[in-house]
């Protein structure tokens, strides 16, 4: 518990942070001074960007109103080098996400066709959809919803179903390794991993890997079965047995999915075993409170119980 000392000083620090989030967003407050940082974005990649080259790309309404906001861009945003204008640091973080659409943007995908089988019926009939900046997927056959997982509009821009698809199993692993090696997949600040065990009705799972950004509180939540799938050991299982997880689509692996692979063996502390089966062997990796891997084993000529046929023993 930390002291009153320790609360004031948290206090401090948050209401500055509000305070320089409220100034940043009333200097940005105009579609000209936007424009003009987008506008280094796309343009001073290699060099900086000339005074009149910049004013003659914006639509600046005459050169005062244009001076003007610019003035209030410099220094916070903006700098003014020899050669011309630059973005700072800042200026590009705000740059790229305008450009990526997380503030405008609400792109959808009506349903298409996805690699894999359904889990629980067996038929290839697995649908995906965009919409509400989440990727739905179910099964057209069986109704069953295999996943619901929000995803930038940035993800979907430019790519036809077949390339996003591809660019959402590679983003949605992505998230994991990163986290599960202690990085904020937006800021890349440090993380804080725990073990929800009290889900609610809204989820399948009934044990969930959290993983909260002590920088921007950025949450990644995913199953103890993904963070198990991050494992070298469990990685070079299927490896050597011709079947690298990462060629299957994520949302046909239980471990990512589901809970059907997962054993907690105990909730205080947490402990929970995780199966995986390759080439009629099984791979065991245990995971604890701290979201680590803390023991494998690899058992030849066993099948775990998740991989079984229904009434094979």
């Amino acid at each position: 518990m930390p002291d009153s000392t320790d609360d004031a000083g948290a206090d401090s620090t948050a209401d500055g942070l509000m305070t320089d989030a409220v100034d940043a967003f009333a200097t940005l407050g105009h579609p000209l001074r936007l424009a003009i940082v987008t506008t280094l974005q796309e343009r001073s990649a290699n060099a900086p960007l000339a005074f009149s080259e910049l004013y003659d790309t914006v639509d600046a309404d005459g050169s005062a109103k244009f001076n003007y906001h610019l003035g209030e861009l410099r220094g916070g945003f903006v700098a003014k080098t020899d050669d011309g204008y630059v973005l700072t640091a800042a200026g590009e973080r705000l740059a790229r996400a305008v450009l990526a659409g997380r503030f405008t943007d609400a792109p959808e995908l009506d349903a298409f066709d996805l690699e894999g089988a359904c889990r629980a019926c067996g038929e290839r009939a697995l649908v995906g959809a965009y919409a509400d900046e989440h990727v739905h997927v179910e099964c057209g056959a069986c109704g069953h919803a295999v996943l619901s997982v929000g995803v930038p509009p940035s993800l979907v821009r430019g790519r036809d179903p077949e390339a996003f698809a591809a660019a959402f199993d590679q983003w949605s692993r992505s998230q994991v390794e990163r986290a599960t090696r202690g990085l904020c997949p937006d800021c890349g600040g440090a993380v804080e991993p725990s073990v929800q065990t009290e889900t609610g009705a809204s989820t399948r799972f009934d044990v969930l890997a959290r993983f909260r950004c002590t920088v921007c509180s950025r949450r990644v939540v995913t199953s103890v079965g993904a963070v198990a799938a991050t494992d070298p050991v469990v990685e070079r299982f299927h490896h050597d047995r011709g079947d690298p997880l990462a060629d299957r689509p994520y949302w046909t692996l239980a471990q990512y999915t589901s809970d059907d692979a997962v054993d907690v063996e105990r909730t205080d502390p947490f402990r929970a075993r995780v199966a995986f089966a390759c080439d009629g062997d099984a791979c065991y990796a245990t995971v604890n409170a701290d979201l680590a891997v803390v023991d494998t084993a690899v058992v030849r000529d066993e099948v775990p119980a998740f991989a079984r046929e229904d009434g094979e023993p």
